[in-house]
């Protein structure tokens, strides 16, 4: 009797284990399954995620060209805030006093409308370009008009008066006019000589680049952060197979101006020629400084 209690509780324990056994590996099984489950499922969401190379972006300059054949060559740019809106507008010189409708304009939007080429016609009209032989006036006493949106959308005005190889006709560049207090910084660059007599005081940098020279005369008072004169041009073996002088003259002539600066005062001038074939006739740069300055500026000056 007591053979066959034990018997029976060895037969049940063992069932029990057994049970135990059964149901602990049916989890396991169910547990690899969704484990599995999840790893497939998250290696194809790894698999899934890919980064694609992004497009270049490119900073483009605010065109504002006009016509290849027009017969205006003295052109006044001027700046204007109209209602909410911001304009570059380029007006033929001659009918400013009668109130003149603009040649062309530029709608300032973005920070990228603050870098400005004018140029005659588009990319294609390098010749009639090199022909023309234009004057452009920087009217610095309309400016204030744009000062806002330009101390809100990078703080620094970029124009370019891309004009033809100087060889055949000369242009020419002036900034004239009171800028007053500018709340920003003002870089101008001429293709041919740049002549300064304007006053204004940049709470940026400014730069007055002229590939045929700067000068100033004795109204010239401007101010900035870090002021730079540069003449740098350079000048290729004249035309080609003629034997056409190759000049590259880097003139700096400032005659009782003001210039100041409260960080680096720099003149920099650089010229230098190089020949397109062997009848070229070179003649050596020849960089000139005549400075005369009114006041000695507090900042350093690099000569």
């Amino acid at each position: 009797m007591t053979m066959d209690k034990r018997s029976k509780r060895t037969v049940g324990w063992r069932s029990m284990v057994a049970e135990l056994l059964r149901d602990f590996g049916s989890r396991g099984e169910r547990s690899s399954r969704l484990g599995g489950g999840l790893r497939k499922r998250s290696e194809h969401k790894r698999k899934s995620f890919e980064l694609e190379a992004m497009e270049p972006r490119l900073l483009l300059s605010a065109d504002l060209s006009y016509a290849a054949t027009s017969a205006v060559h003295d052109l006044t740019l001027r700046a204007v805030h109209q209602a909410s809106d911001y304009y570059l507008r380029l007006f033929d010189t001659t009918t400013l006093a009668a109130n003149g409708a603009a040649l062309t304009e530029w709608a300032l939007t973005t920070g990228s409308d603050l870098s400005v080429v004018i140029q005659r016609g588009g990319s294609t009209d390098s010749n009639l370009r090199d022909a023309a032989g234009d004057t452009l006036r920087v009217d610095l006493a309309s400016f204030s008009a744009i000062d806002g949106f330009v101390r809100t959308n990078g703080g620094t005005l970029s124009l370019n008066f891309v004009g033809g190889s100087q060889l055949l006709s000369k242009d020419h560049m002036t900034v004239v006019g009171n800028a007053g207090t500018a709340g920003y910084g003002l870089a101008v660059h001429g293709s041919g000589d740049i002549a300064l007599s304007a006053q204004g005081q940049f709470a940026g940098n400014l730069v007055i680049s002229g590939d045929e020279g700067v000068s100033g005369d004795s109204a010239t008072d401007l101010s900035a952060v870090d002021l730079t004169i540069q003449s740098t041009p350079t000048k290729q073996g004249g035309i080609v197979s003629t034997g056409i002088l190759a000049n590259a003259n880097a003139a700096i002539t400032f005659l009782s101006s003001h210039l100041t600066a409260s960080g680096t005062l720099a003149l920099e001038a650089f010229a230098s020629v190089s020949a397109l074939d062997s009848g070229s006739d070179l003649v050596p740069p020849v960089i000139d400084f005549v400075v005369n300055f009114g006041l000695a500026p507090p900042g350093r000056m690099r000569r």
